[in-house]
């Protein structure tokens, strides 16, 4: 395209040719033709018809000149006047030099009528503050700005945009600033709306946080208070049985008997009602020390074996050879295993097998207690841990507040463990948990020989 400050100049030229051919062909129709000779004629009409021709390209080449201007124009009416976003340029007083159609529209007025008018008539007054604030950084620092502020439009309605700024000078040398406007007023009602929600849902939150807390506080509270009473029932049927004649089937001994194993079985109920809420309060303390697992194992399981035998189920138990020495809190890992094998013999049935194996894998110690009872669904292993679930396999009517797996998982998470489970309905259940090992060497704590427990599964 050719240089538009070439046009002058050119049009200039054009005029002095026309001129000069002009005045060739006044002359020539002045000459007579007697006067000249035919090669001097026949130059002349030469002369003309290049003339001719010379203007014929340059009226086509300004044609096309016009075109591009013409193309360049329209190009320029689509980038800057129907631009998605507002231009226009404020000079050094405030007020608006340039403006494209975009943001006339936006502010809700003709183009001709925002020349030289301030920009801040159309800020509102509690935003004004920004706006100036933001000016005054771009002179100070010439560094863009970018912020965002209400606007009003001619009609006074309001409206939400984001304005970036860029300094610049004019002509003149004058400085003055670049602007663009965006309309950001559905992102800002959309986000409105989505924190009204946060904060709605943030209170509600913390309405159930209270509630789980106050639940926590009163059942802590009612436990302790039923188990006030309780101690002394307790004790007291224990020593009944021991004075009590060793008669088989006595009525006082079957009375006694059943006061003994009643309290002793509500007893449980709220240990484990304490025990989740002080998880759950965060107030438990594990007294961490350093286990010979293998004898820690066989002391749990002489004692859960009564339990075992008196429904004829085998326990096989297969703990690796190179098991470690762990740090944990004996007494709260013995109350996982007995949860455990508790659970595996009660929903197996009678003559079943129940399998305990232990071993290491990586830096931690692995624990499964594996049954052949009725297995669980898909749907409530995936509630099975949380407190207060009697799950489907709970319709055979076992006892229990649904707590013990919950205190289970606890006890492990507080050991910086995991526990999850296995299952297939008919198929039976498989417990399995982590603990962390500890990298530190138990002084004075070696493995114990235990071949019978380590080469083969031992049964009970």
């Amino acid at each position: 395209m050719a240089n538009q400050d070439d046009s002058p100049e050119k049009a200039a030229k054009l005029r002095r040719q026309a001129e000069k051919i002009a005045r060739e062909r006044q002359s020539l129709s002045q000459i007579e033709t007697g006067d000249l000779s035919p090669e001097e004629i026949r130059k002349a009409f030469h002369e003309l018809q290049v003339h001719q021709i010379e203007l014929e390209m340059q009226n086509d080449e300004m044609r096309r000149t016009q075109a591009d201007l013409d193309a360049e124009r329209e190009r320029y009416f689509n980038l800057f006047e129907l631009a998605p976003v507002g231009y226009c340029t404020i000079s050094a007083g405030g007020l608006i030099d340039k403006i494209n159609l975009t943001a006339a529209s936006l502010l809700g007025i003709s183009r001709s009528a925002l020349i030289t008018r301030p920009l801040i008539l159309f800020i509102a007054k509690e935003d004004r503050d920004i706006y100036y604030k933001h000016q005054k950084q771009l002179e100070e620092t010439a560094e863009p700005q970018a912020y965002e502020l209400r606007m009003l439009k001619e009609d006074g309605t309001l409206w939400w945009a984001r304005l970036e700024a860029a300094a610049e000078q004019d002509e003149g040398g004058s400085s003055g600033c670049r602007l663009t406007l965006s309309d950001i007023t559905k992102r800002k009602k959309v986000a409105d709306k989505l924190n009204a929600s946060y904060a709605k849902e943030h209170k509600l939150r913390q309405h159930l946080e209270d509630e789980a807390k106050n639940r926590i506080r009163f059942i802590d509270e009612l436990a302790h208070e039923l188990k006030g009473p309780l101690t002394p029932i307790l004790n007291s049927s224990g020593m009944l049985r021991e004075i009590l004649p060793p008669e088989a089937g006595s009525m006082p001994q079957k009375l006694a008997d059943n006061i003994f194993t009643g309290t002793q079985l509500l007893n449980n109920r709220l240990e484990e009602l304490l025990d989740v809420a002080r998880f759950a309060r965060g107030v438990v303390t594990l007294n961490k020390q350093s286990t010979d697992l293998r004898q820690f194992i066989e002391q749990v399981v002489s004692r859960y074996t009564p339990s075992i035998t008196r429904r004829k189920q085998q326990l096989l138990v297969d703990i690796a050879e190179d098991i470690p020495a762990v740090y944990l809190d004996q007494s709260r890992l013995e109350q996982v295993l007995v949860n455990l094998l508790s659970n595996a013999s009660k929903y197996s049935p009678d003559s079943s097998r129940i399998q305990l194996t232990a071993s290491q894998q990586a830096n931690e110690l692995l624990i499964s207690v594996k049954d052949e009872g009725i297995g669980i669904s898909p749907e409530d292993q995936a509630v099975l841990f949380q407190p207060y679930q009697r799950v489907g396999r709970d319709q055979q009517k076992v006892q229990g507040l649904g707590l013990g797996l919950t205190v289970v998982k606890h006890i492990i998470e507080a050991h910086e463990g995991q526990v999850w489970v296995n299952s297939e309905q008919g198929k039976g259940s498989t417990f399995s948990f982590t603990i962390p090992v500890s990298c530190k060497e138990v002084p004075g704590l070696k493995t114990r020989e235990w071949t019978a427990w380590t080469t083969e599964k031992r049964q009970i």
